[in-house]
């Protein structure tokens, strides 16, 4: 852990100066001095573990919170934009499009809850032979929105994972000089949880309130 990003040398000395001060001021007060001087050492050394302990888990949050936000931003809310009552989607592979009404369009996001899982997804969903890249006309303007989906019957299956997170053991390693399997699945479920509140609070979208997000 780098701990000097929630406590410089400075901190440290600001903080133990009025400690030392009121130890040394109530010294004269005991038979045993070395007592008061053990536990007001002990007490400081607590609170600046505390301390740290505490800037490292809103560290972790925060970092968790921005990719979950950015996803969303840059994916969900840009493809549900796309999706209207019929919508036009043209299959890349095939060279073909076809019209689905909304309710026959599936969104599923596939959560992994660890690297193992994020590599799985990644294989499957890359697949050609199970989904293919498909464009989502925009029935207002024509632009297209790039996805992976397959066709079931009258029903379109998009689906999609979160490829921000093949950076986050990289950026846990640099930024906190970690890479325990333990840490690293904190930042996946800070990031699950802040993509369920970011759905949850945009519920209004008929589309962003039908996604179905999948922890695997």
């Amino acid at each position: 852990m780098k701990w000097k990003e929630f406590l410089s040398v400075m901190d440290f000395g600001i903080s133990l100066m009025p400690s030392i001060v009121s130890i040394m001021g109530t010294l004269p007060y005991f038979e045993r001095p070395w007592i008061p001087v053990i536990i007001g050492i002990a007490v400081l050394f607590g609170l600046i573990a505390l301390f740290i302990h505490n800037n490292l888990g809103k560290k972790e949050k925060a970092l968790a919170e921005i990719l979950a936000t950015g996803y969303f931003i840059n994916f969900l809310e840009p493809m549900a934009r796309n999706i209207g009552k019929r919508t036009e989607v043209r299959f890349r592979d095939e060279h073909k499009s076809m019209h689905f009404d909304i309710n026959s369009i599936e969104i599923t996001v596939y959560m992994p809850m660890n690297s193992d899982s994020l590599d799985q997804i990644s294989d499957v969903l890359n697949n050609q032979k199970g989904y293919q890249n498909i464009d989502i006309i925009n029935a207002k303007d024509g632009t297209p929105f790039w996805s992976r989906a397959k066709v079931e019957g009258d029903r379109l299956k998009i689906a999609d994972f979160p490829r921000t997170l093949f950076s986050l053991p990289r950026f846990v390693k640099i930024s906190l000089g970690q890479t325990k399997p333990k840490k690293i699945r904190q930042y996946y479920e800070g990031f699950a949880e802040q993509l369920e509140d970011l759905l949850e609070d945009n519920r209004q979208d008929y589309v962003l309130r039908r996604i179905k997000v999948e922890k695997v």
